[in-house]
């Protein structure tokens, strides 16, 4: 089930809902209205951090930026151009697909693949990757407490079961 409301997209799956909203196009239209013919593209990299989706113009100029590291979130991640669309008449429709996409993206949805071919693999953001996903682990003196009491307790379930 797919509802609207204002200009983000929520896209509803079992209990999770999932949703990105369009970038904040402000001032850009007076920009893209010195190019009236100007033609907009959805993209798909695939990095080592999952699948980034962005938009633009000109998809062999971006993803040239992404590869040269110009873009400081896909920087390191070693881009691929995996899918572009069809072209956009307006900036604003090629926002607007390209949230619904990462919306999907996110949820690991079947219409991805549908609709690029690509399984779906969610983008990690650098913070996300640079922080280690392990529990803490006891150290010093917190390490020797553990594992004297860890002995003692064997040694009393052995005194006891004498």
């Amino acid at each position: 089930m797919t509802a609207f409301r204002s200009r983000r997209k929520f896209v509803r799956r079992g209990r999770k809902t999932s949703w990105h909203e369009p970038e904040r196009l402000q001032g850009q239209a007076s920009r893209d209205a010195e190019h009236p013919n100007r033609k907009y593209f959805v993209y798909v990299l695939e990095t080592d951090s999952g699948h980034y989706v962005g938009h633009t113009y000109s998809v062999k100029n971006r993803v040239a930026q992404h590869r040269r590291g110009d873009v400081e979130s896909t920087r390191g991640t070693n881009p691929k151009l995996a899918w572009n669309s069809r072209a956009y008449a307006t900036r604003s429709e090629a926002a607007d697909f390209e949230a619904a996409l990462k919306s999907l993206r996110d949820q690991k949805s079947p219409k991805f693949h549908d609709i690029t071919g690509l399984y779906p693999q969610p983008w990690v953001s650098d913070s996300a990757r640079q922080r280690p996903r392990t529990s803490p682990q006891p150290c010093g003196s917190a390490l020797i407490f553990w594992t004297v009491f860890g002995l003692l307790a064997v040694a009393l379930l052995m005194a006891v079961a004498r």
